[in-house]
């Protein structure tokens, strides 16, 4: 019985004239796939604070923030249980692919946010870049892969001096860090050659100290190479 399971498992391997496949060879035919990785997106967090005297009234603080950052190269793979990602540029490794956005902030604030400055606030639009993100990758079932974006390393130098942040700079991703999903049908179809991948969230919060509402959308482009 146990040659017959070791001819019945050399068929299905699809070969009728060669000898079952070692492991190493196996793993070479297993899917992959290399792609260029992008990402751009946009992120607002609205604030609203009570007063807390007659010359610090009740005020709104809002920011939005829009980034991208070059491509960067990743391969994902199908190890045989679950699809995994690699990142080929710089630091990248297994699971992890590190980048660098650049950007804008738009900041505005008033009432209880800036009642307290010493001179007029600065608020606007001022221009970033540099800030430390990390593409990060997650797979609990087979043929599907999660991919998540998020801060990383040090906090960066806020870009207003006196502009109070609403949410800390850059407000990105307070909530939790987006989430994408791609199944192997998708990522190792060869006729497919650019893949848009999205991700979006909005979080909601209110108590006596206020309310707050972030709203943030992520778009992962992936070109085949």
């Amino acid at each position: 019985m146990g040659g017959s399971r070791r001819v019945l498992h050399a068929l299905s391997a699809g070969s009728l004239a060669l000898p079952a496949l070692s492991a190493p060879a196996a793993a070479q035919r297993r899917p992959q796939a290399t792609f260029s990785a992008s990402v751009e997106g946009t992120e607002t967090v609205t604030a609203t604070r009570p007063g807390e005297a007659e010359a610090c009234p009740a005020g709104t603080g809002t920011e939005t923030v829009r980034f991208a950052a070059p491509p960067v190269r990743i391969r994902i793979q199908d190890t045989g249980r679950l699809l995994e990602m690699t990142g080929l540029s710089g630091q990248g490794g297994d699971g992890r692919q590190p980048f660098t956005v650049a950007g804008a902030v738009t900041r505005g604030a008033g009432g209880v946010f800036t009642c307290r400055l010493s001179g007029p606030p600065d608020c606007g639009t001022r221009p970033f870049g540099g800030i430390s993100m990390l593409l990060q990758s997650s797979s609990v079932r087979r043929g599907r892969i999660t991919l998540l974006v998020g801060l990383h390393g040090e906090d960066p130098q806020d870009v207003f001096a006196s502009c109070p942040a609403v949410g800390g700079f850059p407000a990105l991703f307070a909530g939790g860090p987006p989430q994408a999903h791609a199944g192997a049908g998708i990522l190792f179809d060869r006729r497919r050659q650019t893949l848009v991948l999205s991700a979006s969230h909005l979080t909601d919060t209110e108590g006596l100290g206020g309310s707050s509402l972030l709203e943030g959308a992520l778009k992962l482009t992936l070109r085949r190479l």
